[in-house]
């Protein structure tokens, strides 16, 4: 029986699980060269260039396929926001999503729509002129007040600038796994800021497989 390295008997010490999974919107790229690059998202004009998450050097993992699916659609409500540009499209996009959302958790989400249309009204009102930061504002009412319907509707992306996404193909966003097995010796493994968060650099990182692909809205 050959002997296990000193590095693969490290890796199988830490406390993750054997198969993690990444959130991306750019499963295309990632796929199609093979690995997971540890950029983030990129910052400035490079946002969106890298395969990782956040905007720090590494990529974010969760060691639960749940955890990631809730991530995926917090996601897919930021990248379809983007894409609005006045109260009207954006209060529709949302019940859109509050649509998903309902089949997906069986939680009635029309409160939350009413919320999001009055905090809009509200506050276009004294900043006509900034349809985005007000967006935001809406968002993080709305990112509060869902948590406490469904802890699963934590919105993982209220802080950032949402209009950067309005580039990116809503039907290559999805979910890649990586084996705990095929993690280089030179990648740094750490916890993230979010809780059961996984974050890993220092090296690329050759993806398993696509889990899932495509949001067909």
């Amino acid at each position: 029986m050959k002997l296990k390295s000193l590095y693969e008997q490290l890796l199988m010490e830490i406390n993750i699980p054997d198969e993690i999974y990444h959130v991306s919107p750019y499963v295309d790229e990632i796929e199609s060269y093979g690995k997971l690059v540890p950029n983030g998202m990129g910052k400035g004009d490079d946002f969106g260039k890298g395969f990782g998450g956040g905007t720090s050097k590494g990529v974010s993992f969760t060691a639960n396929l749940d955890a990631a699916e809730d991530y995926l659609n917090g996601i897919m409500l930021a990248i379809m926001l983007s894409k609005s540009k006045n109260i009207q499209s954006a209060v529709s996009i949302f019940k859109e999503w509050c649509k998903v959302q309902e089949s997906r958790l069986g939680v009635d989400l029309s409160s939350l729509e009413d919320v999001f249309r009055s905090e809009l009204e509200r506050d276009i009102s004294a900043r006509p002129d900034s349809f985005y930061d007000v967006l935001k504002g809406a968002r993080q009412i709305i990112a509060m007040k869902a948590s406490r319907l469904d802890k699963r509707l934590d919105d993982p992306v209220i802080y950032g600038k949402i209009e950067k996404f309005s580039g990116v193909n809503l039907n290559n966003l999805g979910i890649v796994s990586v084996l705990k097995k095929d993690i280089p010796p030179d990648a740094v493994i750490d916890s993230g800021t979010d809780q059961g968060e996984i974050r890993i650099s220092g090296a690329e990182l050759p993806i398993n497989k696509v889990v899932s692909r495509g949001l067909n809205l």
